[in-house]
């Protein structure tokens, strides 16, 4: 998966094998980290991004990292991303317009784990600072 999707001035970090620990900071915050990629080939992978209440997001009701996996080959309009419930099936909590209510909860919290047993992909939200930053742990098997 190219990392087409954020240059390098949006914080784009492109992973390879091992463990590696990031600080995420908030989309509408100027400066740091934006996005992780987690590459699992050449056209598909994971990004992690933290999402708060603030510019796009205003409306999110639970903030944290928000993990998704991409695919190059799936034409847009036929689901080319596919977002990881951190809390499935709890219908979500908000019923603002124009926000897919069961996903509006899917962010991951400090503590939570994202676990890929196919590709050997881990995602831990390991805590966050006083400016709002969230530290994330990645493993690559």
């Amino acid at each position: 998966m190219e990392a087409g999707l954020a240059g390098h001035r949006a914080g784009a970090l492109r992973l390879g094998p091992g463990t590696t620990e990031h600080t995420l900071t908030p989309l509408a915050r100027a400066g740091g980290s934006k996005l992780v990629v987690v590459p699992l080939d050449s056209r598909t992978g994971y990004a992690v991004e933290l999402r708060t209440r603030a510019g796009n997001d205003e409306t999110v009701c639970r903030p944290g990292v928000l993990i998704y996996k991409v695919d190059a080959e799936v034409d847009t309009g036929m689901g080319p991303v596919t977002v990881y419930d951190s809390r499935r099936d709890s219908g979500g909590c908000t019923r603002a317009p124009n926000v897919h209510a069961e996903l509006s909860d899917a962010p991951f919290k400090p503590g939570e784990t994202f676990r890929d047993n196919r590709s050997g992909v881990v995602i831990k939200v390991v805590g966050t600072d006083s400016a709002g930053a969230h530290r994330v742990r990645v493993t690559r098997g």
